[in-house]
């Protein structure tokens, strides 16, 4: 993807056959390549699932087509009671402050929902057009890149606090973490650096092109920037790129950390990739998950990634 995202950026889906049984349909597959790589489960999730998170002691995916949000138990591999509709074609996803957000698609809008009773708790109004969303304990970070700033929000009052602070063009996901909140700036081909406690950019790290996800862990920020369909690696603590451009092919869509690994989700190819964060070099093969995987968390011992066009969540054994 060489040209701008429009709000549905972390598109990406997969296909894996599947045979239906009642409303969820849980497959165990096995599919060589990727090393040691293997998929383990296929959950039916909804209408072209476009992210997914983890944590709260479940597994979240939104479905854009549907306009809802689904709770998955990571145990049994089901749908926990019914979706939740959280407004037209919702994107990015975060969890934290004891609830679950997303950005409302296209509308102004960051839903907030309770974990357990799977209702909306709170609406907040955040720019014309949110994308990331990055939850603390006591912040609510919102972008909005239609205005290219940065809301900030207390989970405790749901109300905004300060002024909006301006970042680079352009701002897709959000990240917290080591010390800072981190924003990736599709138009400028940035990720900028924000003090949480001035609430003001520190630094403006040029990345490379087209940056659209970003993950923090395993050492350093990982950066998928799509128009060079590569990865690079910020240090925080230097704030600069300190590897060169690990080029993907196809479209990369989606980035995440945990189990030691980088996981990168490629919706040209349909592949999830693992990457090895001390050598910033490929882990293994590819490991093929069907057509345009899509968003990608890692959590409950697995990697989760959304299959939009077959309406499916695929767990993967790292």
């Amino acid at each position: 993807m060489s040209t701008e995202p429009s709000r549905r950026f972390p598109i990406r889906t997969a296909a894996l056959a599947a045979a239906a049984v009642a409303v969820v349909v849980v497959l165990i597959v096995i599919i060589t390549g990727g090393g040691d790589l293997e998929v383990a489960d296929t959950i039916e999730v909804g209408d072209s699932p476009s992210n997914v998170a983890v944590g709260l002691d479940a597994v979240w995916v939104v479905n854009s087509g549907g306009g809802t949000l689904s709770k998955i138990d990571p145990g049994d591999k089901k749908i926990v009671g019914r979706p939740v509709s959280v407004g037209e074609t919702p994107l990015f996803l975060a969890l934290g402050a004891g609830s679950v957000w997303t950005t409302a698609g296209l509308g102004s809008r960051v839903v907030r929902v309770d974990p357990e009773s799977m209702r909306i708790q709170k609406t907040l109004i955040a720019g014309l057009e949110p994308t990331g969303v990055a939850v603390t304990d006591d912040a609510v970070w919102v972008a909005d890149s239609a205005s290219d700033q940065l809301f900030r929000f207390d989970p405790r009052t749901n109300r905004r606090v300060g002024r909006p602070i301006k970042v680079g063009p352009g701002p897709q996901t959000v990240v917290v973490g080591a010390g800072a909140v981190w924003t990736a700036n599709f138009r400028s081909n940035t990720v900028s650096r924000v003090d949480p406690v001035g609430n003001r950019v520190v630094e403006t790290i040029r990345v490379g092109n087209g940056p659209g996800d970003i993950a923090l862990g395993e050492g350093g920020l990982w950066v998928l920037n799509v128009s060079d369909r590569a990865v690079v690696k910020v240090d925080p603590a230097q704030n600069r790129v300190v590897t060169k451009p690990l080029p993907l092919g196809g479209t990369p869509s989606g980035i995440a950390t945990g189990e030691g690994s980088v996981w990168v989700s490629n919706t040209g190819d349909g592949t999830v990739q693992r990457i090895d964060p001390d050598t910033a070099k490929f882990d293994g093969d590819p490991l093929k998950v069907g057509t345009h995987p899509s968003g990608v968390a890692v959590g409950e011992g697995a990697v989760w990634v959304t299959v939009a066009e077959d309406n499916k969540l695929v767990r993967i054994e790292p």
